[in-house]
């Protein structure tokens, strides 16, 4: 039997879905990387001098009482030379953007 094709919805397998790792979503602050000496391993991580203004975040749909500093709740800014860093418990909105990576693994996102 040949299956019409009327949408993109119909090209999306039932079978196995997958769920998109791109979008926006609501988050609140955790904490905010301001300089190198309140979090120093983190700073060192997530990239020295290149991850201030960037937050560790706690996504409102799904809560975490104590989390770690990982790449899933990082989240660099946007626009990197403006100076506008959100406070701890700062509701702010992450999108996922395409990593720089995206050469060997087009399903990684940084947020």
């Amino acid at each position: 039997m040949i299956k019409q094709i009327t949408g993109l919805s119909s090209l999306t397998n039932n079978q196995n879905p997958v769920q998109p790792s791109t979008g926006m979503f609501s988050a609140r602050v955790r904490f905010s990387m301001v300089n190198d000496k309140e979090q120093p391993q983190a700073f060192k991580d997530f990239g020295e001098w290149g991850s201030i203004g960037g937050i560790f975040f706690d996504r409102l749909n799904n809560p975490n009482p104590n989390p770690l500093f990982s790449t899933d709740n990082f989240a660099k800014p946007l626009f990197p030379q403006s100076s506008n860093i959100p406070l701890k418990n700062e509701l702010v909105y992450i999108m996922a953007m395409p990593n720089s990576n995206i050469q060997s693994d087009v399903n990684a996102v940084i947020y």
